[in-house]
């Protein structure tokens, strides 16, 4: 069992390795392939085949207490993570039964606030943002690494999304500045996500074992906000959507779990609920007036989207983006300032 869950590599868990049963807390890596995890408590587990287990955990504060009926009991204090969800994992065949999740009516209102608050939040900043609309429809049956200038003045820095290896980011004579073992850290996208954080961002997705997390870096190549919103990788491509300076990325056009999110991890624009296909989607500029458009297809249909206020006149921010030639699955999406005059 996981508990104070904040993606698939950070969170306590306690169960049964072998012959013991263990409380411990993973928090990313320390190195290539090397879990940052540390035993909390253990003891010894004789688990029979087949034998199901009643598992009970209670956490207050930095306090953390978990039991096997009364035969085995661990506990320990922390305060890696005071906070998360809860999560089922195994690392070999397993049945689970039932989760009853519990909490103080104080903390059952904090949460329930705070997600409420999140709501209407991300429902005024889409209701701001242009909706989707569809431009064109038509039947289609049969059919990496970044080097750039983060900063104004700065010398180009690499920024290197290493797969397994995390993510690092290094100057042009190849010394390594940071490196963050995050997991299987893919598709880095640098762009103009916050206006009010100097130069640009990075935001990457992780792949394989620990698909979904993203992570946002600022131009010194430093982590500021991670968040893990599905369980699938992405393209995480850079959309200018608004002709506004700060752009967004589409995560994907799923109507629940996609959507266009800003560089705050706030879903700022979804899609509508219309039977669109979304098994692959791109982003370009088709109908010309600087703002790009959201291609969606699968393999029997495409649709293009655009804003429901196109065109749009006056000056707009027209960012320069990696060629077409050099598009790719495994590419680092490179958008870099611009106006339209």
């Amino acid at each position: 069992m996981a508990f104070r869950y904040r993606n698939d590599r950070c969170y306590y868990f306690f169960g049964v390795k072998g012959d013991k049963a263990i409380l411990k807390v993973v928090n990313h890596a320390v190195a290539y392939h090397k879990p940052d995890e540390k035993i909390l408590a253990e003891s010894k587990f004789n688990l029979k085949p087949g034998e199901f287990l009643t598992a009970t955990i209670r956490v207050e504060g930095s306090r953390i207490r978990a039991q096997f009926g009364d035969s085995v009991i661990l506990e320990a204090q922390d305060p890696t993570f005071a906070e998360g969800k809860t999560a089922l994992t195994a690392d070999v065949p397993a049945k689970f039964s039932w989760v009853k999740v519990t909490a103080s009516a104080e903390e059952i209102k904090r949460i329930e606030k705070f997600v409420a608050e999140k709501e209407k939040q991300e429902a005024k900043l889409q209701a701001a943002n242009p909706r989707p609309v569809v431009w064109k429809k038509f039947a289609i049956n049969e059919y990496g690494v970044a080097i750039t200038r983060l900063n104004d003045g700065a010398e180009p820095a690499i920024f290197y999304a290493a797969s397994d290896a995390g993510a690092f980011y290094a100057d042009l004579k190849g010394n390594v500045l940071k490196h963050h073992f995050f997991g299987h850290v893919q598709n880095p996208a640098l762009a103009n996500f916050r206006d009010d954080l100097p130069g640009l961002e990075i935001v990457s997705i992780n792949f394989w074992g620990n698909q979904g997390i993203i992570h946002y870096f600022d131009s010194d190549g430093d982590l500021y906000y991670d968040f893990e919103p599905v369980q699938h990788g992405s393209m995480c491509l850079p959309i200018n959507w608004t002709g506004k300076s700060e752009e967004f990325f589409v995560l994907s056009p799923d109507v629940t779990e996609g959507g266009m999110y800003d560089g705050r991890g706030r879903r700022v624009v979804q899609f509508p609920a219309d039977g669109h296909p979304y098994q692959c989607n791109a982003v370009l500029d088709f109908t010309g007036d600087c703002r790009d458009e959201v291609v969606v297809w699968d393999p029997y249909e495409l649709w293009i989207y655009t804003q429901h206020d196109n065109p749009k006149p006056d000056r707009l921010y027209k960012p320069q983006r990696n060629e077409l030639y050099n598009y790719s699955n495994y590419q680092a999406t490179v958008s870099l300032p611009g106006w339209s005059r």
